[in-house]
């Protein structure tokens, strides 16, 4: 089930959404009321996945013209057709309903959620997702087409990179943005051609520090300097090596597991999370996080295959890979969830 918002019909959109009393539907009216009622600032929250919940506030203005960029960086113009599947009190979400107000599209409420089931036959123009529900989508035979696609909310895989070519007449990115930038500031395309490195989007400027990450210089939100760290190229396209506060320090190598989840990531059914433990010689040994319902694998073989040695995981654990709200992977829960070993070499 879905619904189908005209946003240029700014009364309709407030009588379509006021009287649900579906918790995500009270969330998307609560965000429209605000803009449509003329509120000078609106407040986002962050989700959590890399330090403390936040709340940050935009001016009206800050949000149009991030609104207005978005349309120019992916070429949506005209009767746009979009649709809105991620929760609306985070940042992906809320950005989503206020571009559609913005620009007047036509938009699609769905239900957030993992597997989504859309039977909508008509193309849709614009659509924001993170890389599970992009799976799920690719899975459906049945599945609505989309035109335009940005993914965020973690690094997209190379099997699922393949998945996305496959699929015609698709405009696919995966984009690189945060809260503090009012979602995506960059976007690596994936589909039908493949970029290997994110390039900033208009009126981004992008520098490192002296550990090499990246400070992106927006004229809309200011400066922010991230905890990424990157190869900056002299063309300003940037590879993303991982986070400063997530690397592990094994026997003084230091790893960033994001790029160890990469070169894996494609052997894998479920989504897969490297992290570390306590090793009273290495200091950190890397551990690998497999889906409780991955099956039995020949991990040895695989790690062999795609990493050299020094890197390999030494223990692999099932477990419930941790999530934020937003879906994405919660590297802060992962020292706390149950585990259960399923591979070890120590």
């Amino acid at each position: 089930m879905y619904r189908l918002l005209d946003c240029r019909q700014k009364a309709e959109v407030l009588e379509a959404l006021e009287d649900s009393a579906e918790p995500w539907i009270q969330e998307l009216y609560c965000v429209a009321a605000q803009w449509i009622q003329g509120d000078d600032t609106i407040s986002f929250k962050t989700s959590g996945s890399t330090g403390a919940p936040k709340t940050l506030v935009f001016t009206r203005q800050q949000i149009k013209l991030s609104a207005l960029r978005t349309a120019d960086s992916f070429d949506l113009q005209g009767n746009i057709l979009a649709l809105h599947c991620l929760p609306s009190q985070y940042v992906a979400g809320k950005m989503m309903l206020l571009r559609a107000l913005i620009l007047g599209w036509r938009l699609i409420l769905v239900r957030p959620k993992m597997k989504l089931k859309l039977q909508i036959k008509d193309p849709i123009d614009f659509a924001a997702m993170i890389p599970t529900q992009v799976m799920h989508w690719l899975d459906d035979s049945d599945r609505s087409p989309i035109r335009r696609l940005i993914i965020g909310g973690a690094r997209v895989s190379t099997q699922l990179t393949e998945k996305l070519q496959t699929v015609t007449e698709l405009q696919a990115w995966e984009t690189y943005g945060m809260t503090e930038t009012l979602t995506h500031v960059a976007a690596r395309r994936l589909s039908p051609k493949c970029d290997v490195s994110f390039y900033p989007l208009s009126d981004i400027e992008l520098s490192i520090d002296d550990e090499k990450r990246l400070i992106v210089n927006d004229e809309i939100t200011g400066a922010h300097c991230t905890n990424d760290i990157v190869d900056l190229h002299s063309d300003q396209g940037f590879d993303i090596k991982g986070r400063a506060d997530f690397v592990i320090n094994s026997g003084g190598l230091k790893i960033f597991p994001q790029d160890l989840e990469a070169k894996l990531s494609g052997l894998y059914s479920h989504d897969i999370l490297i992290t570390s433990e306590p090793d009273k010689n290495l200091g950190e040994r890397i551990i690998l996080l497999v889906d409780m319902d991955e099956k039995m694998h020949p991990y040895e073989t695989h790690f062999a295959e795609r990493l050299e040695k020094k890197l390999y995981p030494r223990r692999v654990y099932r477990c419930q890979i941790p999530r934020t709200p937003t879906g994405k992977i919660n590297r802060l829960q992962s020292q706390l969830v149950e585990k259960h070993l399923v591979y070890s070499t120590v």
